[in-house]
């Protein structure tokens, strides 16, 4: 009896010993294979120039240690923004990033609980190429459309029968808002996917008009124009700024600035989505307010604009108007947000000049902008100017035809412009690609205005 006993409790010390081992292998797979983290959007998904990557920690990481161990290829400037155990990974600018784009975590990622990341990770996302969108039909019925440069297609995205005031894409090609005039003799803001379907109402406007729809880098913020009082909460003669978050569900818009005093158009959101500009008419002024609550400041201009903020973000360009000899002279002034100091950079080059709204190259060294002499012809060409005192550099040069609305591909090799002939009744505004390859101007679209790119 006792030898039998034996044998039982040595087969039972053998069983233990088996689940104990297989519990330390789990154990080691857990906190080994399943410490990776997942990715998103997933290796192999098709990527464009404002893709944001997020990647989930099943652990508590130490900062830094996974910080220093990312890299890309081609490189690029990163931002990285901790969410908890998420890290948000937001690209800067980029150059060329080619066919394919390779995101790598090098091995040796710390844990908080003292585990590290033990192998390298990659992840490979195949780079698509940008395209246009921009009203079309502009002066007839207007829709919104979109233009592939590369395989020449072009085809419509909404179909309201004309009644689209504005509009604006969406981050990573997820759709447009835009503004939609209603039945009730105002205008709703509303939403469309890229292919042109799935289309909801996100702000029933009623009999009030609300327009100018602006989005935050992000994706998570929405901005608009709308005739409501944000004291009284009535219909009034002023526009104000409202905002709402997109995917917030039935959260109703709130004013920005609840001074009634406070006017608000054509708001932007700062590319890191901290600070919202817009005009305020009432003030004769840009403002600039932080999207948090805060402090906010005004840049005096009679000049009708939201201004155009550098892609780090850290300035913001607008223009002012001063008499000159033969008519209205423009400056250019550039504040930096971060030391609050405002220069004048292109003193001299602009005198007896006019300006239109400018757009900043994606690597913060050019504007470009529709430019005249105030003696000369009115049609302003467009040019390339160099903002640390370089060469600057005309790149139309008919002066029969306005040139306007410039935009930079996120590469900074490409402009898209419209541009429409003067002296002429009935005309119909074109969409011009510029190409700084070959110096080439490729007309994209007929009675279309308002491009911008998607990357």
């Amino acid at each position: 009896m006792k030898r039998y006993w034996i044998k039982k409790s040595s087969l039972a010390i053998i069983v233990g010993m088996f689940l104990l081992g297989g519990l330390a292998i789990i154990l080691y797979v857990v906190r080994h294979e399943f410490a990776v983290p997942a990715i998103l959007p997933a290796s192999g998904s098709e990527i464009g120039y404002d893709t944001t990557y997020s990647l989930d920690f099943p652990f508590a990481m130490e900062k830094g240690s996974v910080e220093s161990r990312i890299s890309a290829t081609p490189k690029i400037e990163m931002d990285f923004q901790w969410e908890s155990n998420r890290l948000v990974i937001k690209p800067g600018y980029a150059g060329a990033l080619g066919d394919h784009f390779i995101l790598r975590l090098a091995a040796g990622s710390v844990r908080l609980d003292g585990g590290k990341i033990d192998q390298d990770l990659v992840w490979t996302y195949p780079v698509r190429h940008a395209v246009i969108a921009y009203l079309g039909n502009a002066t007839t019925a207007p829709e919104i459309w979109k233009a592939d440069p590369q395989t020449g297609i072009n085809e419509p995205v909404s179909q309201t029968g004309g009644r689209i005031t504005g509009f604006i894409p969406l981050p990573d090609r997820k759709g447009f808002l835009y503004s939609l005039k209603n039945d009730q003799g105002g205008a709703d803001i509303r939403l469309v996917n890229y292919e042109g379907s799935g289309d909801d109402i996100l702000v029933d406007c009623g009999n009030e008009t609300c327009t100018d729809p602006a989005i935050s880098h992000d994706g998570l913020l929405f901005a608009f124009s709308r005739n409501r009082d944000p004291e009284d909460g009535i219909k009034s003669r002023n526009r104000y700024i409202y905002t709402s978050v997109l995917d917030g569900g039935q959260i109703d818009p709130q004013p920005v600035m609840v001074e009634k005093a406070v006017s608000g158009t054509m708001p932007s959101f700062s590319p890191d989505g901290s600070l919202l500009s817009f005009y305020d008419k009432n003030s004769k002024g840009i403002r600039v307010v932080n999207t948090s609550g805060g402090n906010d400041f005004l840049l005096g201009t009679p000049r009708e604009q939201s201004g155009v903020w550098s892609s780090d973000g850290s300035k913001i360009a607008f223009l002012d108007e001063t008499p000159g000899h033969d008519g209205i002279t423009s400056v250019l002034y550039v504040v930096d947000i971060q030391t609050n100091t405002i220069q004048e950079p292109l003193t001299g080059f602009l005198d007896e000049r006019e300006m239109g709204e400018p757009d900043w190259s994606p690597d913060g060294q050019k504007l470009v902008a529709g430019i005249r002499q105030t003696d000369g012809p009115a049609a302003r060409q467009l040019w390339l100017i160099d903002m640390n005192g370089g060469t600057s550099r005309q790149i139309t040069e008919d002066y029969s035809r306005m040139n306007a609305a410039p935009k930079w591909r996120a590469d900074g090799r490409a402009i898209v412009y419209q541009q429409a002939e003067l002296g002429r009744s009935n005309v119909k505004p074109v969409i011009i690609l510029w190409d700084m390859a070959d110096d080439s101007h490729t007309i994209i679209a007929e009675d279309a205005a308002l491009p911008v790119w998607m990357p």
